[in-house]
């Protein structure tokens, strides 16, 4: 009996505390701009590399987010051209989430050893109440696919 009365008293305290728990909890996701991640490798002759540039939690929202492109040992001209965009600014509709650096490989020194080239793609700024995520910088290297001693025994296929 007294175990009953035990059950009946946590029963209801249960139901009591349930029921005046009315609260409604709304979460606010934080709107962000970020690279999708923070190192990319190409070969020399790859043609292009597309690096994505996501924005989250921004559906029906223009977004801009501003992009740097910075040189290392690629030299912007000779060893790379950035395509997209052109100006610095990729520009994301309310639907679109996801858009492309786009980075054409210029290979001007295919068939010689240079060694790897990099350089380095940053989200510099991003529409206001849009932040800039973790991972805002990438680092690109562009691989060399020759033979260091090439220029001293030749090339050859097995």
């Amino acid at each position: 009996m007294k175990r009953n009365i035990i059950f009946f008293v946590a029963a209801t305290v249960t139901l009591l505390l349930a029921a005046s728990c009315n609260r409604k909890v709304e979460y606010q996701y934080e709107k962000y701009a970020t690279l999708y991640h923070s190192s990319f490798s190409v070969a020399e002759d790859a043609g292009e590399l597309r690096i994505p540039v996501l924005v989250n939690n921004t559906k029906g929202a223009d977004v801009q987010v501003s992009v740097k492109v910075t040189e290392g040992k690629a030299v912007e001209g000779v060893d790379y051209e950035v395509v997209t965009p052109a100006n610095g600014i990729l520009s994301f509709s309310g639907e679109t989430d996801s858009l492309d650096v786009v980075i054409k490989i210029l290979s001007p020194d295919l068939g010689e050893f240079t060694g790897a080239k990099d350089l380095s793609v940053a989200i510099a700024s991003a529409t206001e109440g849009v932040n800039v995520g973790i991972i805002n910088n990438a680092v690109v290297t562009i691989e060399d696919l020759d033979h260091p001693l090439a220029a001293f025994i030749g090339t050859w296929t097995g």
